[in-house]
């Protein structure tokens, strides 16, 4: 059978075109930047490694025997700690246990603390690296923060236009119209599926937004659909089905290429079942895998 297509007509307003349109003040740049500036600091972070164990005596048995160098063996021979328990990773302030948060950090770089006791039990901390406190400089995201205020102006100013919108469609104005008289894109499809594919196999590049399509292909022909947001929610848009075309039954000829290309993939599956059937029985007689492999150039 044939896929289902349907030829539309959507109008697109675009937040980022009416962004264009717009303008921002240093004010309102810095007045965001005011807002966010707490944020936008990243906080001090040590690389921490950690031995853990239960008891103050253990933990004072293993911090006699440690130096710079052998902080990892020790781990592992009196602690039985894997490298995946001793290596924390970064680690900022409020991601260490509050009772021994302070002692961290106050740690050189490849330097360890004493026995430090928690909740969890008994630490003793290793710092490998320190990436100091940074607080951004407004020069840095300034430009960032524009373009994001613009955008903003620019969806404001695409659902101040939803009334109007609504008011043209219920006065019985078409789709070309509506989109001369509000300056907004207007495109269309003729025959696409619902992945947004042409006839003739290419994609139809105005038609990929994924709620674009889902609203086309729910609608009754003939029916303007509701006003949707687009995907990414930089926008709205409306769709106008003008045409169904029902799936069919393919001719011989049409389907002719769908149907060996499932024939070769029924082929190419029975052929690699035989062959796993094949390495499945000399692995149960005893065959080594790398030799299967090779006899059978499969990876």
């Amino acid at each position: 059978m044939s896929d289902e297509r349907r030829s539309s007509e959507t109008l697109l307003l675009d937040a980022k075109k009416y962004a264009t349109k717009l303008t921002v003040t240093d004010e309102e740049v810095k007045l965001l930047f005011e807002e966010r500036k707490e944020l936008l600091k990243e906080p001090e972070q040590r690389y921490i490694q950690q031995i853990l164990v239960d008891s103050k005596e253990k933990a004072e048995k293993i911090f006699k025997k440690l130096n710079k160098s052998n902080f990892i063996t020790i781990a592992q021979e009196l602690a039985n700690l894997t490298e995946d328990d001793i290596d924390l990773g970064w680690n900022t302030r409020s991601e260490m246990p509050e009772e021994i948060v302070e002692n961290v950090f106050k740690i050189s770089v490849n330097e360890f603390s004493e026995p430090l006791e928690s909740t969890f039990g008994w630490h003793i901390v290793k710092i490998l690296d320190i990436k100091e406190k940074k607080e951004t400089k407004y020069e840095e995201v300034k430009e960032k923060f524009k373009n994001e205020i613009l955008l903003d102006k620019g969806k404001e100013a695409v659902y101040d236009l939803q009334d109007e919108l609504e008011d043209l469609l219920a006065s019985g104005s078409t789709f070309e119209e509506i989109s001369k008289i509000l300056d907004v894109k207007l495109i269309k499809s003729d025959k696409i599926d619902n992945k947004g594919i042409n006839p003739d196999g290419k994609e139809n590049k105005d038609y990929q937004d994924e709620r674009v399509l889902r609203s086309v292909f729910n609608q009754k022909l003939n029916e303007e659909g509701n006003i949707i947001n687009i995907d990414k929610d930089e926008g709205l848009a409306i769709s106008l089905v003008t045409d169904i075309f029902e799936p069919k039954q393919l001719s011989f000829e049409d389907s002719k290429n769908l149907v060996e290309e499932e024939l070769i993939a029924k082929l190419q599956f029975e052929k690699a079942m035989k062959t796993a059937k094949s390495i499945k029985k000399s692995v149960e007689e005893g065959k080594k895998f790398e030799d299967l492999a090779i006899q059978n150039k499969v990876e």
